[in-house]
């Protein structure tokens, strides 16, 4: 998984050619080579922003697994209350190598990855399903519908309900 960001002006550039792609009309001449050409740059922009070295030690690759036995932890957990010591026992280590693992390799806590899954999780719902806010909720680990629409307003500048308005309302 990458986090993108838009006040990284790389990470900027490929939400830009992602939303690009995604207002590509299919009628449009010359459709399919447009939609290669900006997944061409999207992909060379984001290899060229992960740093990636061509040498992999095996210490890296022991904090990779680490990593990745932490992250099904908390997908297969997200809706349940989840602690770092939790996290950090699924991928056999402290709770301070914890939170340095996820800054190395996430660039964030594991407590805002587990928020960020958690709204994810709650963006697909509110898609695909037809369930309350307050059950959208509970099911993502979120709380009170209230607390939800809090941290969701926060984190993705709308309400739950003007969000699946708007994907409601639109042909995506």
């Amino acid at each position: 998984m990458i986090c993108l960001y838009p006040n990284n002006s790389i990470e900027k550039m490929i939400l830009e050619l992602i939303k690009k792609a995604f207002l590509l009309s299919e009628k449009e001449v010359g459709y399919e080579i447009k939609l290669r050409e900006f997944l061409a740059k999207i992909w060379l922009l984001i290899f060229k922003s992960s740093n990636i070295s061509g040498k992999n030690t095996t210490k890296d690759t022991k904090a990779n697994e680490r990593i990745k036995l932490m992250m099904l932890y908390i997908h297969k957990n997200f809706s349940e209350k989840i602690s770092v010591f939790d996290i950090a026992k699924a991928g056999y280590m402290s709770e301070r190598n914890c939170f340095r693992a996820f800054r190395e390799c996430l660039h964030m806590t594991p407590i805002e990855y587990v928020k960020n899954y958690r709204l994810q999780k709650a963006c697909n719902m509110l898609i695909y399903s037809n369930s309350t806010i307050s059950v959208i909720s509970q099911e993502c680990g979120l709380g009170s519908s209230s607390y939800f629409g809090k941290i969701f307003r926060r984190y993705i500048g709308m309400t739950p309900i003007e969000y699946r308005q708007r994907w409601q309302d639109s042909n995506i």
